[in-house]
C-alpha cells in the first residue's frame, strides 16, 4: 500500500481537484484507491464527489465516534472517499492530530491511499505529512507558487515524508512561467507531469462532475491519466 500525501505551498494551485481527478483515474485502471481529506478546515473532497449532506466523516471518525470505514463512501470508477465535514461546527471541533493514528494503525487493504493535504504548514497540514509515506509538491509555474512549495518540501522532510517530485498544473505557455527545468534546479526533485491550464477544469466543476470522467479526452484529464501510469508503472 502506497500512501501519498499531496501537498501544496499555497492555495489556489489546483491541488485539491487533481488529487480527486488522480483518485478516480486510478481506480478506473483497477487500483483500489482511498481518497482521505486532510484538509479539514477547508475541505474539498465532500464536494467533489457530492457528499455535503452525509452524516459520518471523517471528523467522527476521528473524535471515536465509529470505525472510519463507516465514513467511507464509493465514488466514480470504484473510487473509496473518506471525505471531511463541510459544516463549521465540525470543523472546528476536528482532531486533525489523530490522522497520523488512522492512517497507520488502521487503513489497511489498498493499492493506493492519497491524502490531500492542506496548503501552508498548519497543523492539519502536519499531521497529513506524518500520517503519510511519500509526498507529491502540486504547484503552478509561478516563483512565488514554487517558492513556498519548497517550504513545504523541506518541512516535510523533516516529518520522514519521502519527496518523490512534482506536478506543476495550469501550465498556460506565458513567459513569465518557470520552465520545468528551472522548477526542477529549484525544488530539487523531478518534475514528475505537467499539466496545462484546461478551461474544462472549471466547467466540469460547475457541473457537478470531475473532469476525467466528463471529458477524459480533454488535455489536463489526459495529462493526469498518463502520471496515473506512472505511478502503476513504479510498481
Amino acid at each position: 500500500m502506497r500512501v501519498i500525501t499531496i501537498g501544496s505551498g499555497k492555495g489556489g494551485v489546483g491541488r485539491s481537484v487533481f488529487t480527486a481527478n488522480l483518485g478516480v483515474v486510478m481506480a478506473n485502471k483497477g487500483k483500489s484507491t482511498l481518497i482521505i481529506d486532510g484538509s479539514v478546515t477547508s475541505p474539498s473532497q465532500a464536494l467533489f464527489f457530492n457528499l455535503e449532506k452525509v452524516s459520518k466523516t471523517l471528523n467522527g471518525a476521528l473524535e471515536g465516534k465509529f470505525p472510519y470505514k463507516e465514513a467511507v463512501y464509493e465514488g466514480p470508477g470504484g473510487v473509496n472517499v473518506l471525505p471531511a465535514a463541510v459544516t463549521l461546527d465540525k470543523i472546528r471541533g476536528a482532531k486533525v492530530s489523530r490522522i497520523v493514528d488512522l492512517v497507520q494503525n488502521h487503513v489497511e487493504g489498498y493499492d493506493y491511499v492519497l491524502i490531500d493535504a492542506s496548503n501552508g504548514l498548519r497543523k492539519e497540514t502536519i499531521a497529513s505529512f506524518k500520517a503519510g509515506e511519500e509526498l507529491l509538491v502540486l504547484t503552478i509555474p509561478e516563483m512565488t507558487a514554487v517558492s513556498d512549495s519548497m517550504k513545504t518540501k523541506v518541512s516535510s522532510g523533516f516529518l520522514g515524508l519521502d519527496p518523490i517530485g512534482v506536478v506543476i498544473n495550469k501550465i498556460k505557455g506565458e513567459d513569465h512561467e518557470l520552465p520545468s527545468e528551472e522548477v526542477e534546479r529549484i525544488m530539487n526533485i523531478p518534475v514528475l507531469c505537467e499539466i496545462p491550464f484546461d478551461e474544462n477544469v472549471r466547467k466540469s466543476i460547475n457541473q457537478g462532475q470531475l473532469l476525467v470522467n466528463w471529458k477524459p479526452d480533454s488535455p489536463a484529464a489526459e495529462k493526469i491519466s498518463e502520471f496515473a501510469d506512472y505511478l502503476i508503472d513504479e510498481e
